[in-house]
Order: C-alpha cells, then structure tokens, then sequence
C-alpha cells in the first residue's frame, strides 16, 4: 500500500469509490478537493499499484485542530489532529486495510510529533457502528474526559482520542 494527496490529478481514480456509505463517498468525490484548496484538511488515497494501474483502497481526510477540556477547572488545549473521515473500499472492507491505515496514521501523527510540531492526540467523531474499531485500535472515549463536547450530531456519534503523549 502506498499513499498520495489528492489532487485534481486524480479525479478519474476517485470517480468509481463506493465504501457503502454515502456520506463518505460524497465527500471524497464533491468536497475533499475543495477543502484542499482551502487548506482546510488534507485527503490522502491509499492505493496499490494493480497491472501497472493504481487501485485505490481507500483514503483519509486529516485536519489540525485542538482539544480543549477543563482538568482542575482550568480551560487548557491540547494541539491535535482530528480524522476527519477514514473509508476503505467496500469490497477490500474486514480484510485488515482499515487497521493498516489507522496505524499509518497514528505512527506518521507521532512522528510529526517528535520531529516538526508537537501534537498531544488524535481525535475523531465515529459512527456509533465504527467506534468498535477504534477502540480495538487503542482510541478511548472522549466523553469521560470531557463536560461538553460540541458535536451537532452527538446522538450519533462517540467522541473517541489516542494520546501521542507520554503526559497528558
């Protein structure tokens, strides 16, 4: 498996990408591009090189933002990178493709920690049916950490993080 930014350049391997979830979908093909543009958060593909073709696998969108919480009722913030979206092609979905690039991700997030700019966690708002699979990855909860989390889909949803720190 290899990994390439999304640009304009790759819209034709994007165009076919179903991982059974519209939403998912949806935001490779019509708005990942856009907010590349705005530098807003970074899509990544996954792709293997098939009969001298890319096949992409799956992709991830990454933004950099912050945890803010109160521990001993001082408003403090953690710098963090939130995955924003993670899919996986629906026929290479359960064949472990998921787990590998989750750890990608924590491991180049740790990276960049210790070599170019400090980043205390990653954090994520899962799908209620996703969120078995980042707890089988090391995420934990977020909600026993936190009073309040803003997340207008809450009911839906379960606020997950990874600590890249040894102090947190």
């Amino acid at each position: 498996m290899n990994t390439i930014v999304l640009n304009e350049s790759y819209a034709a391997l994007i165009a076919d990408f179903d991982c059974g979830d519209d939403g998912l979908n949806n935001y490779l093909k019509e708005k990942a591009l856009d907010d590349y543009r705005k530098n807003e958060a970074t899509t990544t593909l996954v792709v293997k090189k098939y009969r001298n073709q890319l096949c992409l696998l799956g992709y991830y969108t990454l933004k950099n933002t912050s945890l803010l919480f109160r521990p001993d009722q001082t408003l403090r913030g953690y710098p963090a990178i939130e995955i924003m979206y993670l899919a996986v092609q629906k026929e290479r979905q359960h064949k472990g493709i998921g787990t590998r690039i989750l750890r990608g991700i924590i491991y180049r997030a740790y990276q960049l920690s210790r070599e170019f700019s400090a980043v205390t966690v990653l954090i994520l708002s899962s799908k209620k049916c996703a969120a078995e699979f980042y707890k089988k990855n090391s995420f934990q909860e977020l909600a026993p950490f936190l009073d309040m989390l803003y997340d207008p889909c809450r009911a839906e949803t379960t606020a997950l993080f990874i600590n890249l720190s040894l102090e947190f």
